[in-house]
């Protein structure tokens, strides 16, 4: 198969480059992959005889046949050399009569007087298109890349087709030695009886992945102009075309059709989504024709999973195949929940806003200050810029922390105060996802990735993700968080927060805080710190006896070394600090006397906890305890 041929591009570069006929459903098929030519750029990595597994004639017969009866419209028939199978021409037959629109792929070398007279026969019948490859106008330039006497049994072969009415389109790949003589391509095309010529550029892949000394080093964009200004100067005797550079949204599909109006079938009959998925990704691949009938592939995991991130991704133009990590990433973490609830894992669920009152925060002197601080909602990196923090640094074991953080962050940047609201807390259009497409400039690689692997892993529904297990968040009280968080009390705070994250430095880490403050990131010196609620969850965090005092000497006192001799630590907070009774305790540091024994003679610390209106409900109190240096600064 020549390279570029099928019209795609490696979607690690853009978008694809495949023409989807604007109704009904299109299928490339390897037939064959078997090759009398040795193409360094051969895409499937032909061999010179036929592989074991290829579908016999019966087989391929009935494939077509249930391309038809699935609703498949337009078959390519490609290789490989498809005229090294006997029966290939029965295939075309097969596909013609069944009132499919189809067109092979060939290099012209097997075609003699006989077979181009039953292609003319065809191409009568509705055979759209018999497409050769020569790669330039002259033997050794088609065989640099060919090989040695490839040239002349194409010639004769395309001159057998013209001499029997059939004008064949041919197909030029790009590489170092003929990007200088694209004009007289296309001249010796015209020549030669051919109704059109396009160009494709060669890709690093099949046999020559790995090897990008042949490709063309002419700009794509010089290369598109000289092509278009030949295609003007030739109007009239050939068209010449090309798919040089990726289409633009709307220009193209728009919409991946993988897996539902395109397929790639390749020589055994394997069914995947499209030709590059079968190159990138073989494994993906929803089974043979050799062994289940076409519709019955077609809803295999790989295929419908596959339509899934299609339907997820809808408009965006984006090949599906660069999201598919992301959508077994939010799978896998939607699957990993521990069944307890835990927050602290790998995959823990995510709070939406933070759990406890920052009302604490100015205590901490955050003016101008350089700030650590978990990362959990991203709510104590948004409040520590309202106060005027010049940095802030997040470290958050849990992964999708960072991704939701992001999320919020690209909301804050960009939404009106409501529509924030709108999207991150209320009614049933939380979750819009025209709204989110338009956040998605703003995130980098792993958010986005993670949340569009997270509308697919919903089936696209974006009131459904809101609502899942991934936000943690069916409980909330949207008024509660209201009143929890400063920036979100009113519409004056919200536009002075979005100006403090704009301004201060932000930095986030996935990693354990007690491991991450050990490394050369962790030094610091922090003028001030946040360790939210973990305290009095440290009996997750060190299972067994003891880890109240695990929590000090393996993360605060890791913090204090770090500090500035004048800067503050939060280091616990209590929730409903006026409990006695111990009803709310998840462990001893709820207790005021755990915490002055364990805290109240640090040398150059002083103890101080301070008290505020509870996150938990109206008439309790919470409290922060924290950690205040001793030098005076």
């Amino acid at each position: 198969m020549e390279a570029g041929g099928a019209g795609a591009s490696d979607p690690r570069l853009g978008f694809c480059r495949f023409r989807i006929p604007q109704a009904g459903r299109r299928v490339i098929w390897e037939v064959t992959n078997a090759c009398n030519y040795g193409c360094s750029y051969c895409m499937f990595a032909s061999t010179a005889r036929r592989p074991p597994g290829e579908l016999g004639t019966a087989q391929a017969l009935a494939a077509i046949g249930q391309l038809a009866g699935c609703g498949f419209t337009h078959v390519k028939f490609t290789g490989g050399e498809p005229f090294l199978r006997p029966d290939m021409a029965e295939l075309l037959e097969r596909a013609v009569a069944l009132g499919l629109r189809c067109d092979v792929s060939t290099n012209a070398s097997r075609i003699g007087g006989a077979l181009a007279a039953r292609l003319a026969r065809l191409t009568r019948l509705g055979l759209e298109m018999v497409h050769v490859s020569l790669d330039g106008p002259a033997r050794e330039v088609h065989e640099a890349v060919r090989g040695r006497r490839t040239f002349q049994p194409t010639m004769d072969g395309i001159a057998q087709l013209a001499a029997h009415g059939v004008r064949p389109r041919i197909g030029c790949v790009i590489h170092r030695r003929n990007q200088h003589l694209l004009a007289e391509t296309a001249e010796r095309c015209a020549s030669i009886g051919a109704s059109a010529v396009a160009f494709s550029m060669m890709e690093p892949a099949g046999r020559m992945r790995g090897r990008p000394a042949p490709i063309a080093d002419i700009p794509a964009d010089a290369l598109r102009r000289d092509i278009e200004a030949i295609a003007r100067r030739m109007a009239g005797r050939i068209t010449v075309s090309h798919n040089l550079g990726a289409i633009p949204a709307g220009g193209g599909c728009g919409t991946c059709p993988g897996g539902d109006r395109f397929l790639f079938v390749n020589h055994k009959g394997q069914v995947s989504p499209c030709t590059w998925v079968s190159e990138h990704r073989p494994a993906m691949a929803g089974g043979s024709l050799a062994d289940a009938p076409l519709s019955v592939l077609l809803q295999s995991s790989d295929i419908a999973g596959f339509r899934r991130v299609a339907k997820a991704l809808a408009g965006r133009s984006v090949c599906p195949m660069a999201d598919l990590d992301g959508v077994r990433a939010a799978e896998d973490a939607l699957a990993a929940i521990a069944p307890d609830g835990s927050r602290f894992s790998p995959v823990a669920p995510i709070y939406a806003f933070a759990t406890e009152r920052l009302a604490y925060f100015p205590d901490l002197r955050m003016l101008g200050a350089r700030v650590l601080t978990v990362g959990g909602s991203g709510d104590h990196v948004i409040e520590a810029c309202l106060a005027g923090a010049a940095s802030v640094t997040a470290v958050d074991v849990n992964r999708r922390a960072a991704y939701w953080a992001e999320l919020k962050t690209a909301a804050l940047g960009s939404l009106p105060f409501a529509a924030f609201l709108r999207f991150l807390m209320r009614g049933p259009d939380a979750l819009d996802r025209g709204i989110y497409l338009a956040l998605r400039q703003h995130l980098g690689v792993g958010a986005s990735t993670f949340w569009d692997g997270a509308y697919a892993a919903s089936g696209g529904d974006g009131r459904a993700l809101r609502e899942s297990a991934l936000f943690n968040n069916l409980h909330d009280s949207a008024d509660n968080k209201c009143r929890n968080s400063s920036y979100l009390q009113s519409e004056a705070a919200y536009l002075k927060a979005r100006a403090a994250v704009r301004s201060a430095r932000r930095e986030w880490f996935t990693a354990r805080l007690e491991d991450w403050i050990l490394t050369p990131g962790g030094a610091g010196p922090w003028d001030a710190a946040v360790l939210s609620n973990l305290a009095e969850h440290s009996h997750r965090l060190f299972p067994g006896e003891g880890h109240p005092e695990a929590f000090r000497d393996r993360v605060v006192r890791p913090v204090l070394e770090r500090m500035h001799p004048a800067g503050r630590v939060m280091f616990g907070y209590v929730f409903d600090a006026g409990d006695m009774d111990g009803s709310s305790r998840r462990n001893p540091f709820n207790s005021p006397d755990v915490r002055r024994c364990l805290y109240g003679a640090l040398p150059g610390w002083r103890l101080r906890e301070v008290a505020f209106a509870s996150a938990t409900g109206i008439g309790r109190a919470d409290a922060a305890a924290i950690l205040a240096g001793t030098e005076v600064g």
